[in-house]
């Protein structure tokens, strides 16, 4: 019950310092949520890459026990974590998982990492060396099952799950192997369920049936307008709607993304006119591929749609992934250019603490900036990160662009998120997307 939550007094029940199961414990507790978290980045942003779940367990566990016993076991899996630590970006994450094994998320953000690669630099790194732990030497061989993140799974702990069981199938024949997961659907194989999904959203865009469902994004400090996130979504067979992370990579890999931006656009700008109409005013956020940038022919085309409906481009923001703009800073600025003189707005999206302001600020034209997925979570957690975003936000404001925080997915990020200087957030905990923006 909540009310004896603080019922014993510390003088009653004074601390003690955390036992290293403890503190693994709520270190692995805080890892589960930061999984639920990136696990809803990936299936509500299309520009998220699946992230790879990994499970690093120890071969013959019950040896290490007997020989080192179980508090040597424990330290024996820091030493492990710490030397699989030298392996990963900052933006991966990882835990101590139990009595014998390592619970990892890789981040796929970047999109050129190797996962086989890296499990088998892993195996070799640990497998070829010595571990040494009071003046004994111990060697190590481990097990590796890899999961990439699905948006098919129940629940987000589901991709670690089939990771774990990767791993404990390696150990059971033998160990010092990595596996990555192969899922299937109904007795299809992924380039089968591929094939379906594609055909899917071809029949669905020459029908006109994409559906589209709405994201709030909530002003911090007054109200200019209504500001919502506009998401593609393709509706099954037996009706469930099927999230953007799902088909938008494979509509980039077979060049039918462009097609894909043209129709939300094209969406977006009869609905902002019919709720002008109505004499309310709509400010929709578009993610884009890089096609408007690289393709003359879709900037004339969006030209000629707002020539015929001018007051619309108040209401448009597109959305471009810095990464890619970063790459190709010379032939981008032009047309980020050309789409704010035609009254559009551009957002530039994945910026986090190791972007550069002056690149952000002098050399990328843009309205908005929307920090990356989990940067919330990172700034919650790190006070220098936080005093170092305040610095960088005073600079963007004075600038002129306005900062969105999103992907705020409880009460503690809220809290803390809405006392920094940001301008909209966006997040699970204030609304997930669905169909009525009026909900």
């Amino acid at each position: 019950m909540k009310s004896l939550e603080f019922a014993v007094s510390e003088k009653e029940n004074p601390k003690v310092p955390d036992s290293p199961g403890i503190r693994q414990a709520r270190e692995f507790e805080g890892f589960l949520k930061r999984l639920t978290q990136t696990f809803h980045a990936f299936t509500e942003d299309e520009s998220v890459i699946p992230p790879m779940a990994c499970w690093i367990m120890l071969d013959n566990p019950r040896r290490h026990r007997d020989n080192l016993g179980f508090h040597r076991r424990q330290k024996l899996l820091d030493l492990l974590r710490e030397r699989v630590g030298q392996h990963l970006l900052e933006t991966d994450f990882s835990a101590v998982a139990g009595e014998s094994a390592i619970a990892l998320v890789f981040d796929s953000q970047d999109g050129d990492r190797d996962f086989r690669q890296l499990a088998d630099k892993l195996l070799k790194d640990i497998g070829g060396d010595l571990f040494e732990l009071d003046k004994q030497m111990v060697a190590l061989s481990i097990s590796i099952g890899l999961n990439p993140f699905n948006t098919r799974v129940p629940v987000p702990e589901e991709c670690l799950l089939q990771a774990a069981r990767l791993a404990e199938a390696v150990a059971a024949n033998g160990g010092g192997r990595a596996r990555i997961f192969d899922p299937k659907k109904s007795g299809l194989t992924i380039s089968q369920d591929n094939r379906s999904v594609l055909s899917l959203l071809m029949r669905s865009l020459k029908a006109n049936t994409v559906r589209v469902v709405f994201q709030p994004l909530v002003a911090v400090s007054g109200k200019e307008s209504d500001y919502y996130q506009i998401l593609p979504r393709l509706q099954a067979d037996d009706g469930t709607l099927i999230p953007a992370s799902r088909f938008v990579p494979l509509a980039q890999q077979h060049n039918i993304l462009p097609a894909l931006d043209r129709w939300m656009v094209s969406w977006a700008l009869k609905f902002i006119v019919a709720k002008a109409e109505k004499g309310r005013d709509v400010v929709l956020f578009i993610n884009q591929s890089p096609a408007l940038l690289e393709d003359p022919s879709l900037m004339q085309w969006l030209e000629g749609k707002l020539e015929a409906s001018p007051d619309a481009a108040k209401g448009l923001v597109l959305e471009f992934r810095l990464d890619y703009l970063l790459a190709h800073i010379k032939e981008s600025r032009k047309t980020l250019n050309r789409l704010i003189n035609l009254g559009v707005g551009v957002s530039v999206t994945g910026v986090d603490e190791t972007s550069s302001a002056e690149v952000l600020l002098e050399h990328l034209p843009s309205n908005y900036l929307r920090m990356g997925p989990g940067f919330a979570h990172r700034m919650q957690d790190n006070e220098d990160m936080a005093q170092r975003y305040e610095k960088f936000a005073d600079r963007a404001q004075a600038s002129g662009r306005k900062l969105i925080i999103p992907m705020l997915e409880d009460a503690d990020a809220v809290a803390r998120i809405w006392r920094a200087k940001v301008d909209l957030v966006q997040g699970n905990f204030i609304q997930r997307p669905r169909e009525d923006m009026e909900g």
